[in-house]
């Protein structure tokens, strides 16, 4: 290296020296670039990684937010779906209560031999002391008054008391004006139904003192009269009265029919 410095002269080692310079100062920002850059990526790092958590969050809020649109579609058709299975139970059982009223229609008439006429109630008519129930049949469908009225097992109800063109008014047992002929089905004894002053049940009079009354006992129309055929269901012994030396006793009856749950009815046009 000496050598070649002393092989050169002024002028060359001018060059030299330039070209020296040249190089050192390249040099020297190479590696101050490098520096800079290592530096800057050393005092960055914290913050990009701050903002790549931050990124991250946002991204796991947006699933979060997606995941409860999703839910709330899941519970929407949840939610349908329960209603579709009600809607379908309550059809089930109406199918089936309807299947059950026309096999008791039937039976009446293959037992009874009746010939009656189905009829929906339509309106219910407290009036004081009176109880009454409209149904969707009248006159054009060969509806007369004094019909007897009853449900489909063939429990009294009651009678017709006025007609219409479509529509009838029935009075129902539970009327103060009911006078029914009755028969107590274990011992055959004869009386007759009454209603009572403000719906209070039935009762029945003039059952002979001898005839024996127990509670439970069934009492069915006995056809005396012959505005009711023999046999209806009117109720069921409750309690029963009776006086020293009187030649009848009484006994409170309580309506085989639930007045008050009455949907559909049979009115009886023969038998």
């Amino acid at each position: 290296m000496l050598n070649f410095w002393r092989g050169l002269n002024n002028f060359g080692r001018a060059v030299f020296l330039t070209l020296v310079s040249i190089l050192v100062i390249f040099l020297a920002e190479v590696r101050a670039d490098y520096a800079f850059r290592n530096i800057l990526a050393t005092m960055s790092t914290p913050i990009v990684q701050s903002y790549r958590g931050i990124g991250k969050r946002f991204l796991d809020f947006g699933a979060f937010i997606g995941n409860i649109g999703k839910l709330d579609e899941e519970n929407k058709l949840l939610q349908e779906q329960v209603l579709l299975l009600q809607k379908q139970l309550v059809e089930s059982e109406e199918v089936r209560l309807e299947n059950q009223r026309l096999r008791d229609q039937l039976y009446l008439v293959e037992t009874k031999g009746y010939d009656f006429l189905s009829a929906r109630i339509i309106a219910k008519e407290p009036i004081g002391a009176i109880k009454m129930i409209s149904v969707n049949q009248g006159y054009r469908d060969q509806v007369q008054e004094k019909m007897p009225v009853v449900v489909s097992e063939g429990l009294l109800v009651g009678y017709v008391a006025e007609v219409f063109a479509s529509s009838s008014r029935v009075i129902l047992l539970s009327d103060s004006s009911i006078e029914i002929p009755a028969r107590l089905q274990k011992s055959r004894a004869d009386g007759m139904i009454k209603g009572q002053q403000l719906g209070q049940g039935l009762v029945m009079e003039l059952i002979p003192q001898v005839a024996a009354v127990e509670r439970g006992n069934r009492v069915i129309t006995s056809g005396l009269g012959g505005n009711y055929p023999p046999g209806l269901l009117i109720g069921f012994v409750q309690s029963v009265e009776a006086e020293p030396n009187a030649l009848f006793k009484r006994a409170d009856i309580m309506p085989a029919v639930d007045f008050e749950r009455l949907e559909e009815v049979m009115i009886i046009l023969d038998y």
